[in-house]
């Protein structure tokens, strides 16, 4: 079968270009037109006046498409609004387990769109929220829990979206994750997802967005409609959830891995919708959190022990089941990853004390997004020395030799590693050599 030279006719005569989909191809599909195939060539392609009929015909159906989906959008646009708007006024009973809506954002008025949130809302030692209100909402979860005392009942679309983040956007986010790893078991997960807490919602936000642009258009926008909605949500619990655990939340493993996964999803949905800075307040909650979790811990930077460090932590946490040990490691490390890649996009320096956690044994970012812990570190570390040297430049006493001791300092260490990278790909090929040898030696 010969090769399609250059797309459907359609596509050809538009002069654009074709993926030649069969039956039809995606450029046609996306723009409402009919595609006309990869056959023959159609008589009305004549080069006189029948032709001229058919480019105006697609003309006008790709203007009417454009046309609706700038209608879809303004209103999904209001619709975003609207829901924006509504969230000071959900009754209290009408909220799940964390507590009353009402309780969600003290300082805010009830209009304010989702992206003016501010991380402070839910990052713990909120001053806003009195010691009786807090009283009053833990009692209402546990009365609510005690009432329930039995597994869940999930929504036959929540369980659709919630197995499509499990089959697809898990792996999606995070393309590296190895079940092999000590972090690999997800069971922590499914128990977080079992009590519908922000998490859940923030995962189904997510879900929904992701399936979002594997639809159609008009598709599409509705399903990113269920999306925002679902991010509201998200917010409203996480918010409502803070209120209520935050001085549970530096000892109880269970409660700090909710707090720091919703982040993270929350983090990951900004991202992938396109935001350019909305997830840097969700990311602030969740490096201020850790901040504080740190200096309770009293991890040193003088302590050789990196064992010593994650002991401390562990035993703060009162981890009681390996579920949470395993979830809380895999978190702090997407953290750290977050915390560190974001510097590109903000200038900033690492919030975290990466150097000290990234030699932590068990706190393995390769494991879940592929790139090795001393790569990261020396992130972090250009990070620092391009605030260096912007501070020294702005007072004017920026010294180049010194400049270059550090440059030359982080270059040796990326040398080095690349080194041992390369020697162990030489080990891995020579490894099974000897072990053929050995044994045809024993055969």
């Amino acid at each position: 079968m010969g090769l399609r030279p250059s797309g459907c006719w359609t596509c050809r005569i538009r002069h654009r270009k074709c993926d030649s989909r069969t039956p039809t191809c995606k450029e046609c599909t996306d723009r409402n037109v009919h595609c006309h195939g990869y056959g023959q060539k159609p008589e009305w392609m004549d080069g006189a006046a029948e032709e001229e009929k058919e480019k105006l015909r697609i003309k006008q159906a790709v203007k009417e498409n454009f046309r609706s989906l700038r209608r879809m959008q303004n209103r999904a646009r209001q619709h975003r609004r609207d829901v924006a708007s509504r969230l000071h006024a959900v009754p209290a009973h009408q909220e799940q387990d964390w507590g009353p809506s009402g309780s969600i954002s003290p300082h805010h008025g009830g209009n304010l769109p989702d992206s003016e949130l501010d991380s402070r809302d839910y990052a713990p030692n909120n001053e806003l929220n009195s010691e009786s209100s807090n009283n009053t909402r833990s009692a209402h979860i546990e009365l609510v829990r005690q009432e329930s005392g039995r597994m869940p009942w999930i929504d036959s679309h929540d369980a659709i979206l919630l197995m499509h983040y499990l089959d697809q956007v898990f792996t999606w986010q995070f393309p590296y994750h190895s079940y092999a790893s000590r972090s690999g078991n997800r069971g922590w997960l499914l128990s977080l997802l079992i009590q519908q807490g922000p998490l859940y919602h923030a995962i189904l936000s997510l879900s929904s967005l992701h399936q979002s642009v594997l639809l159609g258009r008009e598709e599409e926008y509705c399903q990113q409609c269920i999306a925002f909605d679902r991010h509201s949500r998200a917010l409203r619990e996480l918010c409502a959830f803070m209120s209520c655990k935050e001085e549970q939340l530096f000892n109880d493993a269970a409660q700090m891995t909710e707090f720091l996964s919703s982040g993270i999803m929350l983090i990951t949905f900004e991202v992938f919708r396109g935001g350019e800075h909305d997830w840097q307040l969700h990311l602030n909650a969740l490096t201020s959190t850790l901040s504080q979790l740190t200096t309770q811990n009293g991890f040193s930077p003088q302590d050789d022990h990196n064992d010593f460090h994650w002991d401390k932590m562990h035993d703060h946490l009162n981890f009681t089941e390996n579920k949470d040990w395993q979830g809380l490691q895999f978190l702090i490390t997407a953290a750290l990853w977050f915390d560190i890649l974001s510097c590109v996009s903000t200038g900033e320096v690492p919030a975290l004390p990466y150097s000290q956690w990234l030699s932590i044994s068990g706190l393995d970012t390769a494991a879940i997004m592929g790139c090795q812990n001393w790569i990261m570190a020396l992130i972090g570390d250009l990070a620092n020395l391009k605030q260096w040297k912007d501070n020294g430049m702005k007072i004017g006493l920026l010294s180049t030799r010194d400049l270059a001791v550090k440059g030359q300092r982080i270059e040796t260490a990326l040398e080095n590693g690349i080194a041992q990278l390369d020697m162990n790909d030489k080990v891995n090929l020579v490894a099974p050599m000897f072990l053929r040898h050995d044994v045809d030696r024993f055969a």
